[in-house]
């Protein structure tokens, strides 16, 4: 582990002018010889094991020095005598497009004899040919505005605050709006962000790349992560992405504790998260908000959703499954119109729920509503004329824990009455959330806190 004690001015020195590099392939760890192609103060694009043109060396440069570097400073922050940093073009191993190696920051005192490093801000970036898609000079650029934030956050974190290392999955994330923010989006960030839309309940918080488990779900742990940072920048802006590196605090530890000041929690911005990605389905609020420089605006899948018809009586539903920082989505139709009456007990964690309101005639009219926190621990929401102007109520839960080990199973019940009543959401039911990115006001289940916590059953169960 790289401890606090790392010198900035070591780490400081760009990588050598000479022709090797350390650069992991598909043979492991091999020192190749390379040559510099493109140089200037700010950055040396060095071809390694690969060809690379003078004019696409220089183009490379440009981009950097002209966009990228300036574009991940203002939103990320500067570290301290950051110096020149290396673009090193290579054949990169198994599906890796790029990388960055903190271990060329370490000071020579503190490597063991095992480490490779190449002694500076040294970005491995898989050769433009080499690159996947048809924009190839897109995908090698997005990479760069990728791995880039990787080495800012390192330097400002660890080496100019003696902070712990970021979490991973935040660490990513902000990586993913990087990305973004520069004006790239490619097929593999749609790729991503299908895969997180497909699967709700995976853990923002889960990047454990060593479990059996992660593999599977790869592309939606990185888009889930990517989504989630791009909302936190969509709704309290580039300032509060600085801070987030600059905070001693990491992960979710570090959104509470800057979300605090704004009279919220992580808890709760979580929750609102959850049903922004909902209800932003038909307008990309979510990614129209930050004014990408391309002024592409990418178009993001429906979060996957369970559907339940309701019969003449009612409809109990039981079985979801819900990790920590995970979401789900229930959707109720009507096959008539009635009152409404949503009730919601978990196994145990820490969740909260919404219930969006809606008719996909009319999506622009959609509304979303906290539910109410009930005495015996449970969450309620009622609401009349329901098949009428809204046809289909969608409950959004979030899986928000104080601590990210609790394992919830959810129990929804929902009875139609075939009575209609004199307003569209009876006297008792919770005050109306606009559905909009985002929701930015808490309801008064925010204000009292108030979860749903019963007696643990197994999480199978």
């Amino acid at each position: 582990m790289v401890v606090a004690i790392l010198s900035a001015t070591e780490g400081a020195r760009a990588a050598s002018s000479g022709t090797d590099f350390w650069v992991t392939t598909l043979f492991g760890q091999q020192l190749l010889p390379a040559r510099l192609a493109a140089s200037s103060h700010a950055v040396r694009v060095y071809a390694a094991g690969v060809s690379l043109s003078g004019k696409v060396a220089w183009q490379i440069l440009r981009t950097y020095q002209s966009h990228i570097l300036p574009t991940d400073e203002r939103l990320f922050g500067t570290p301290h005598n950051l110096g020149p940093v290396s673009i090193v073009a290579a054949p990169l191993s198994g599906s890796a497009l790029g990388y960055f190696d903190e271990s060329d920051l370490v000071p020579l005192r503190w490597r063991d004899a095992s480490m490779h490093s190449n002694t500076g801000n040294v970005l491995y970036i898989r050769a433009p040919a080499l690159m996947p898609d048809r924009d190839k000079m897109s995908d090698f650029n997005e990479v760069v505005a990728h791995e880039l934030q990787h080495l800012i956050d390192f330097r400002i974190r660890v080496m100019d605050h003696h902070y712990a290392r970021e979490s991973v999955w935040l660490n990513e994330g902000l990586s993913f709006y990087g990305q973004l923010a520069n004006g790239y989006w490619t097929p593999r960030d749609e790729l991503k962000v299908s895969a997180a839309q497909r699967d709700p309940g995976w853990s923002v918080s889960n990047f454990d790349e060593s479990s059996p488990q992660f593999a599977p779900h790869a592309r939606a742990a990185y888009g889930r992560a990517g989504l989630f940072v791009t909302y936190l920048a969509a709704r309290f802006g580039p300032s509060f992405i600085r801070s987030l590196l600059s905070t001693p605090r990491v992960g979710f530890s570090a959104v509470d504790a800057l979300v605090r000041p704004r009279r919220t929690t992580a808890q709760r911005v979580f929750a609102d998260w959850a049903v922004s990605l909902y209800v932003a389905q038909k307008r990309n609020a979510l990614f129209q908000s930050l004014a990408r420089p391309s002024g592409h605006v990418p178009r993001i899948a429906v979060p996957a959703v369970q559907d339940v018809n309701l019969d003449q009586s009612s409809t109990q539903y039981q079985g979801l499954r819900m990790r920590p920082w995970g979401n789900g989505y229930v959707r109720f139709g009507a096959s008539g119109s009635g009152m409404l009456h949503v009730r919601l007990h978990a196994s145990s964690g820490y969740v909260r729920a919404a219930v969006v309101l809606q008719n996909d005639e009319r999506w622009n009219e959609a509304r979303s509503y906290w539910m109410r926190p009930q005495p015996d621990g449970g969450l309620a929401f009622d609401a009349s004329h329901f098949g009428g102007h809204y046809d289909r109520a969608t409950v959004v839960l979030s899986n928000a824990p104080p601590t990210a080990t609790a394992c919830v199973s959810g129990h929804a019940e929902v009875v139609r009455v075939m009575a209609v009543m004199s307003s569209p959401l009876s006297p008792g039911s919770h005050r109306q959330e606009p559905a909009s990115l985002p929701v930015s006001q808490p309801s008064s289940l925010d204000k009292s806190d108030r979860h749903v916590q019963h007696s643990p059953v197994p999480c199978g169960a």
